[in-house]
């Protein structure tokens, strides 16, 4: 969903209002106004956000040119959204290859750490090694064992 900033905000807001509003609601910014990047006070607002901001390299362009663009990189922008944590600035350029410049972090933003999946082992006690009689089995059965190795 696109949402524009006429659409949720009053064109006098200041920009670190609605930066702040984009950063609890988690959307991401896509934006022309490199302001985003080179004002200290917007630069910090994002900063505390973590937003992430996609800003367009020139803004002499025709709308069209720039819904291009991000269409053409849309696949490479939603990658870059889900990988890593804002705040986070890229670039996306109409007459690059990709289209999509590499992520700049700033502040706490960084890539997103991948949890690692659990990995259980079992190993069955040989015949030889039974337990004595009337001590409990240290043996899984054979439906526990299998279930160890399934994809729940």
């Amino acid at each position: 969903m696109v949402t524009l900033h006429e659409h949720g905000f009053a064109p006098e807001t200041q920009d670190e209002v609605w930066i702040e509003e984009c950063g609890k609601r988690g959307w991401v910014i896509l934006s022309g106004d490199k302001g985003l990047e080179g004002n200290p006070i917007n630069r910090a607002a994002i900063i505390a956000a973590g937003c992430k901001v996609f800003i367009f390299t020139d803004t002499n362009s025709k709308a069209e040119e720039w819904a291009a663009a991000v269409i053409v990189g849309r696949a490479q922008i939603s990658r870059i959204i889900d990988k890593n944590n804002g705040p986070f600035y890229v670039h996306i350029a109409k007459e690059a290859h990709s289209h999509i410049l590499p992520v700049r972090f700033v502040g706490t933003g960084g890539r997103k750490i991948a949890e690692e999946p659990t990995v259980a082992v079992a190993v069955p006690v040989p015949s030889s090694e039974a337990q004595p009689k009337g001590e409990p089995s240290t043996e899984l059965e054979s439906s526990k064992q299998d279930n160890l190795f399934s994809k729940d």
